[in-house]
Formats: structure tokens, sequence, C-alpha cells
């Protein structure tokens, strides 16, 4: 009966026929466990290296020079946010906020959402569908503000939010999933702050932004152990960024200890083997 040896990676597993492998002459059987060693920490390197990567940048991307932001494939402007279908609506008039909303949360603050329908509508209140699919928030508030004023109050102040829009925080932070963006003004440190801050394993020069097109994403590094990154525009998050957080290399170290460790403890265990191997001749 074979008895086997097996290295196992992510993305590939490799089994050794130990009869085979502890063929020949003692000083070959143990150079090939030397190299069967080897090839175990190499693989098990490689595994940890990557895992501690999401999404990662090109190659050919330097981010040696890093000061404060660096981007790859530079989007000079972002397009206003239009309201879409299924977006959630919420509006206050700062008036008189119960004429248009109920008390929801611990702040007794006067809101309520309404949301976009398929033929991008909303309804409200005295004054039915509304049509806001499409415009944007200003354009949605003036135009709501403009109907109250001519059918039910006296120059209201309207104020409008749309309350779906998210980034998503991976990696070293406190609190990983997807986060609401309060307001259009939100930046990367308010987010954080959000998250409950960065982990203590996280390399703060390299917190990583992935935005827009999908398949030609904007990619900004911001470093911010340096106070001047926080004043780049290119930090104030847009609905759907994605925001990672990357491991210091202290951290990764550390793993590929671990990793180190189990491997061996691997290269033991074969050695056991071979012993047991060369007594039972």
């Amino acid at each position: 009966m074979h008895k086997f040896f097996i290295i196992k990676n992510k993305t590939f597993i490799i089994e050794i026929d130990l009869a085979k492998f502890m063929k020949g002459a003692p000083y070959l059987q143990m150079k090939n466990i030397i190299i069967l060693f080897l090839f175990a920490v190499i693989i098990s390197s490689c595994s940890v290296r990557n895992s501690s990567r999401i999404l990662q940048y090109p190659k050919s991307f330097n981010t040696d020079t890093l000061k404060t932001v660096a981007v790859f494939n530079n989007q000079n402007s972002y397009p206003e946010y239009r309201i879409k279908v299924y977006d959630k609506i919420s509006i206050q008039n700062l008036q008189d906020a119960e004429l248009l909303g109920s008390t929801i949360g611990a702040t007794g603050e006067f809101k309520v959402s309404y949301e976009v329908n398929q033929i991008g509508e909303i309804i409200l209140p005295a004054l039915g569908s509304i049509q806001i699919a499409g415009l944007t928030k200003e354009e949605a508030r003036e135009k709501i503000q403009k109907l109250y004023g001519a059918t039910l109050f006296k120059d209201p102040i309207i104020e409008l939010n749309i309350n779906n829009l998210k980034v998503t925080m991976l990696g070293a932070f406190k609190s990983e999933g997807n986060f609401l963006l309060e307001n259009q003004k939100t930046d990367l440190i308010d987010i954080i702050g959000l998250a409950g801050g960065i982990s203590d394993n996280a390399n703060i020069k390299k917190i990583r932004i992935i935005r827009g097109n999908r398949t030609q994403p904007e990619l900004i590094i911001a470093d911010l152990s340096n106070i001047n990154t926080l004043s780049n525009p290119k930090l104030k998050l847009q609905d759907g960024d994605i925001i990672i957080a990357e491991k210091n290399k202290f951290s990764l170290l550390s793993e590929n200890i671990i990793a180190l460790n189990s491997v061996v403890s691997i290269g033991i265990l074969a050695l056991n083997m071979y012993l047991i191997l060369q007594r039972a001749k």
C-alpha cells in the first residue's frame, strides 16, 4: 500500500509517493527529504503572502515613492450622483419637521424614508407622485421645495438626503462591511471612524480606495501617517467605493513565522518517517 506526503496550497495540491521518493542510498533519501522540506516552506510562504492581499494593484504601479496620495488610472472628475430607482430618500421641512415626517432615533429627529419606485417616482404627502429619478440631490430638493411652497407651506426649507449610498471596508479595520455615507461630503477619515478605527496590525501608509467602473477602476493609495494626506480631494468618498487596509510588514512576518513553524513540524514528521523506514529495513 502506497503512502503519500501531501503539500496543500490554495491553488493546488501536491501528492508525493513516499515509497518512490525514499528509494536509493541513505544520503539520497536524506537529500530528498531536505528538498521536500524546502519546497513545503516555499509553498507555505507564498500562500501566506498572497492571502494578505485583497484586490491587488498592478505590479507596474510603483508605491515606493508614495508621499501622501498616489493614483492609478486617474479620473479627473466624478459625475454628481443622480437618483436611481429603488433609492431611499428622506425629506424634512426644517420649519416644521412633523408635517413631513415622524419621530425616529434617539435624537428625536423627524424623518421618513421614501423609496423611488420602478418608474422613478416617490409619493409624498399632499403632492402625490413626483418624478425624481435622474435628478441630482440638489435638483430633487429644489423641485420638491418649489412644489410644497406652491401648495402646502409658506417659504418651506426642504432638506433631502439619499439614505442608501454606501462604501465597503475590507481588511485591517476594527469593523468590516458596508457603511452608509451619511452625506456627500464624507471623507476617508470619517468612515474609518464609523468603522471603529484602524486595527493595530494595519499598514497605515497604504490604505487603498477602489473607485468607479469595476472593469477599469481608479485606484487611490493614501498614506495616513502623513497629515498632509487629509486635505487631498481624492479622499472624499463616492458611492460604491471599496476601501482596503493591508496588514503591516510586522504582522505579515508574524504570519510567515507561524506558517514556517507548521512547515518545520511537517519536516520533523518527514524525518521521523525516514527513521522509521530505516529501522524497518
